[in-house]
């Protein structure tokens, strides 16, 4: 929708008479025009004014373009929003005279300088007018233009060219910098119009509470009217009080029912008597008073009688009627006929008591009445002293009653402090102003409740003024924080919402949907989107704004436009994860409508977490190690296999001999290399002879299976003994490798494919019973041989090793079959160095920490190797605990004494000798009497003290030899 199409006739005409200020971004754009033309027409100088080139150089680059480049800086500045007219006017004015002076210094230049002083009038004009008037004012220059050319030179060939270039260029700049200016005025306009449509809406409630405060202050003063009739009521039974007293004195016939009795029996009365109590008068002279008393109230009476008690008191009358009325009786004590009497008067209350009652009903009337109300009312003193309190502000305040507030300062308990707890100056107090003021005041402050705690009010406070003075007070007052928290939640709620469309990881953009002649949807256009949809999408607000997707992205899918369709038309959300070909990324995308044939879209890029759920689904299928399959996809495969047309469906099942020397010797680096050798032999061998479908999977360690459909046993077999022959074909530190393999074969559909794996692999470990135990040892000879390639000097140490054993053996009366046990720990105790670096076996220095634990294993990395053999695994226990001490500090397992094999603990005496004898890197050779003295010293600690005392027996005399 274009801005022109939301104004009214209304709005256009206001619009139009508002004066418009000029915007700098505008202005700046405008100025930098300028400057860019002016450093070309310096060039063109060149050309055409060789002679004054260096003048118009000085006045283009040091004058007129510095003032562009000024007006552009300044633009940034507070100067700008004052001074910006005249200095834009300054500079389009130095610009024209500049142009108006060399049109005089080269007249025949008139169609080039008077166009271009066109274009800087017209600009001017710009600044100052509508684009309209800027377009009249530049057709009034090319008028002049073409009548100065006419005038002055005779060639008009180029006059009507020259005169419309500059003419549509000047139109040009006032078009656009025009129509700029003039959009974005229009948007300011319609924001302007609807803040002020909120502030009317904002007024009209603040009119109504008003008009409630209003109603609210009419009452409160109907209830001080009320107060201050009471008030002149109790003045007025006390004024009456004392008057009767004067009238008693002065007229004591006229007052009431007056009698002088003598201890109750009447002596005299008056005319008043006999009117209260329906007697006539000779009938009450000689009476008993107390006849005019009931019952119950006569005791009492001659109890005042008798005691002379002057002071007046309520009682209850009886007349001659029997008819009960309450009395005032008031005595005096006076002498009368020589003797001391009563003068007592009785008054008839009833019309007292009926307006006593009266006025009690209208006082709890209107108790009830400030008690019911909402608001929170108090009345106080000119001293700020609590008077009167309602129900409501004992329970706003959390106190227990009212007593509690009564007769306080009203500043002390409720006023005391801001917000932030410093103290609030009872001077300034706002709860008081209308004691100073003698004006209503209506302010919105907080009051602090007994517990600490405050709130936010809204009150008014009413002075009391009485003979021109203020006496006190009443305050009204409201909790108003729900309001407040309503009024925070809004401001909230903006915010939030701007962060939200501003700030928000996720893309927000609203379209509007566009259908054809028969409804559907069929493209959609772009409404408004936040930085992150630009920023997800790399889509610009600016070039997608107004236009539809088909404009912007043309090989949409038609996925999303049917999809956003649904959400527009029907109403009802929608949530799906899509990919982008046009934008090439996945989204994950929340669709609603706001309103009808709109739909709102929240988008997050997936694309990262889509590559991450495919590299985990990759990851939980294939094995990271070859890349191949792994036993889960297997076990899927084989099962959607399963069908008729697939059969023959073969399972071969490989397993590699002898892995575990390999990665027992050589490490898992080695081991994992002929892992990943068979895996590609696998891969080839399956591209160039499986025609039909083959699933290569890893399934164990050592182990692989290949599902093969449409294939016979030969087949398979052909297949398998392929790959046996390529893995032979292999070798790592020249032992050679090998596989075994077994096949099943399903022919007839009632038989369960996951049954073929367990026959496969039952016929491959078949197979591997007969290979693997020559492989195991043949491995080991050629692990053995490798190590005393890469160090001849083990291998001649392990010759001398093992003749002395033979000779020890022999020594011990051990058998033949014993010596040569002793003779092969000899050669192969030693085996597990072959996975031990060589710098580290051969470093002429100190052994690190590190290195030293790394020397440590061997004995149990040859005891693996070893314990693998079926022929050498017996020796597998005395290759483990060859380095183990007599005293128990050896290792690998700290055994000591007779729980070191006997074997090992010979081995360990004749190793030890032979080492100590031979030359080493890092020293020199001991001679054989040194070495027969180190064995002695540790003989009990590291070496077995019988074994060695055996050897050195057996060799004290000579030295068997040292290499």
């Amino acid at each position: 929708m274009r801005i022109k199409d939301t104004f009214t006739k209304q709005d256009e005409q206001l619009f139009i008479k508002q004066e418009q200020a000029i915007n700098p971004p505008i202005i700046r754009r405008m100025f930098f025009l300028f400057a860019v033309l002016y450093a070309f027409f310096a060039i063109t100088d060149l050309i055409y004014y060789p002679y004054d080139w260096q003048a118009l150089f000085i006045i283009r680059f040091v004058i007129v373009i510095p003032l562009f480049l000024l007006g552009i800086v300044l633009s940034f500045k507070r100067f700008w929003v004052a001074h910006h007219q005249y200095y834009v006017a300054f500079c389009f004015f130095v610009g024209g005279a500049g142009t108006a002076y060399m049109l005089i210094l080269h007249p025949e230049n008139m169609v080039y300088y008077g166009g271009l002083f066109m274009v800087y009038f017209s600009g001017y004009l710009l600044v100052k007018l509508r684009f309209l008037h800027a377009m009249f004012a530049g057709l009034a220059i090319l008028l002049f233009h073409f009548v100065g050319h006419m005038l002055i030179n005779d060639d008009f060939s180029n006059t009507f060219v020259f005169g419309m270039t500059f003419y549509l260029g000047a139109n040009l700049i006032g078009l656009v910098g025009a129509h700029q200016f003039e959009v974005k005025n229009r948007k300011q306009f319609l924001h302007e119009k609807e803040i002020q449509h909120i502030h009317d809406e904002l007024k009209l409630q603040y009119t109504e509470k008003v008009t409630q405060f209003n109603q609210l202050e009419q009452s409160i003063r109907e209830n001080k009217e009320l107060i201050a009739k009471n008030e002149a009521l109790d003045r007025l039974s006390k004024s009456l009080q004392e008057s009767e007293q004067r009238f008693k004195t002065l007229h004591n016939a006229s007052f009431g029912g007056i009698a002088i009795h003598d201890k109750g029996r009447i002596l005299d009365c008056n005319q008043g008597l006999a009117d209260t109590t329906g007697y006539a008068l000779e009938e009450l002279i000689g009476m008993d008073g107390l006849q005019l008393i009931t019952p119950d109230s006569r005791e009492r009476v001659m109890h005042k009688i008798n005691t002379g008690d002057e002071k007046p008191y309520e009682a209850y009358g009886l007349r001659k009627n029997m008819e009960v009325y309450p009395v005032r009786i008031e005595s005096r004590n006076i002498p009368h006929a020589g003797k001391q009497v009563r003068v007592t008067e009785f008054r008839d209350i009833t019309e007292l008591k009926d307006t006593q009652t009266a006025l009690l009903k209208t006082l709890e009337q209107h108790q009830l009445v400030l008690n019911s109300t909402s608001s929170g009312i108090y009345a106080i003193d000119h001293q700020g002293l609590c008077t009167y309190v309602n129900e409501n502000t004992v329970k706003l305040l959390g106190y227990e009653n009212r007593a509690a507030l009564l007769g306080k300062n009203i500043h002390a308990l409720v006023h005391h402090s801001y917000e932030d707890g410093t103290p609030y100056p009872q001077d300034k107090c706002t709860l008081l102003r209308a004691l100073e003021s003698k004006d209503l005041v209506n302010v919105e402050d907080i009051i602090w409740r007994k517990d600490g705690t405050f709130f936010p009010v809204s009150y008014s406070s009413s002075p009391q003024i009485e003979d021109g003075k203020v006496v006190g007070s009443v305050v009204s007052f409201y909790d108003i924080t729900e309001r407040k928290q309503h009024e925070k939640a809004l401001q909230e709620s903006e915010e939030n919402y701007r962060l939200l469309t501003t700030q928000m990881q996720f893309g927000l953009a609203l379209h509007k949907i566009i259908c054809d002649d028969d409804g559907q949807p069929v493209d959609y256009r772009f409404v408004q989107v936040n930085d992150a949809f630009e920023k997800l999408t790399g889509l610009h607000a600016e070039d997608i704004i107004g236009k539809t997707v088909k404009t912007v992205l043309p090989n949409t899918e038609p996925y999303w436009i049917d999809a956003y369709g649904a959400v527009a038309l029907t109403g009802l959300p929608k949530r799906f994860d899509n990919y982008s070909q046009e934008i090439g990324k996945y989204f994950r995308v929340s669709a609603y409508s706001p309103k009808q044939d709109y739909f709102a879209v929240v988008i997050d890029d997936i694309t990262e977490q889509r590559r991450l759920e495919q590299e985990r689904e990759y990851l939980r299928l294939h094995d990271h190690l070859t890349g191949l399959t792994n036993r889960l996809f297997f076990d899927q495969q084989i099962k959607a296999f399963d069908s008729e047309e697939n059969l023959p469906l073969a399972v071969i099942n490989f397993d590699i001999n002898g892995l575990k020397i390999i990665n027992e010797a050589f490490g898992h680096d080695k081991g994992d290399k002929l892992i990943k050798h068979v895996a590609s032999v696998l891969r080839d061998v399956c591209e160039a002879h499986c025609k039909e479908h083959c699933v290569i999977s890893r399934v164990g360690g050592d182990q692989f299976a290949v599902i093969m459909t449409k294939t016979q046993t030969v087949k398979a077999e052909k297949y398998a003994k392929t790959i046996a022959k390529q893995v032979y074909a292999y070798s790592i530190n020249d032992i050679q490798t090998s596989i075994a393999y077994g096949i099943a074969v399903k022919t007839t559909p009632e038989e369960d494919p996951e049954k073929l794996f367990i026959q496969a692999e039952n016929a491959m470990y078949s197979s591997k019973i007969f290979e693997s135990t020559s492989y195991r040892n043949n491995s080991i000879k050629a692990i053995l041989h490798a190590y005393h390639e890469k160090n001849p000097r083990e291998e001649t140490h392990a010759h001398r090793v093992s003749d002395l054993c033979e000779k020890m053996g022999e020594a011990l009366n051990m058998n033949a079959g014993e010596i040569n046990m002793l003779k092969a720990i000899s050669h192969l105790h030693d085996i597990g160095k072959i996975a031990i670096d060589e710098a580290i076996l051969n470093k002429p220095g100190k052994l690190t920490d590190e290195e030293w634990e790394k020397i440590k294993k061997h004995p149990e990395i040859g005891a693996r190797i070893i314990a693998s053999s079926d022929e050498y695994a017996p020796i597998a226990e005395d290759i483990l605990a060859h380095h183990e001490r007599y005293d128990g500090t050896g290792y690998p397992r700290g055994l000591a004494k007779e729980a070191i094999p006997l074997r090992a603990r010979i081995t360990s005496i004749v190793d030890a000798y032979d080492a100590m004898v031979s030359r080493r890197p890092y020293r020199d050779a001991l001679s054989h009497k040194d070495a027969l003295d180190e064995l002695r010293r540790y003989a009990g600690t590291q070496f077995d003290p019988e074994l060695v005392e055996v050897f050195i027996r057996l060799f004290n005399d000579s030295s068997p030899g040292a290499g």
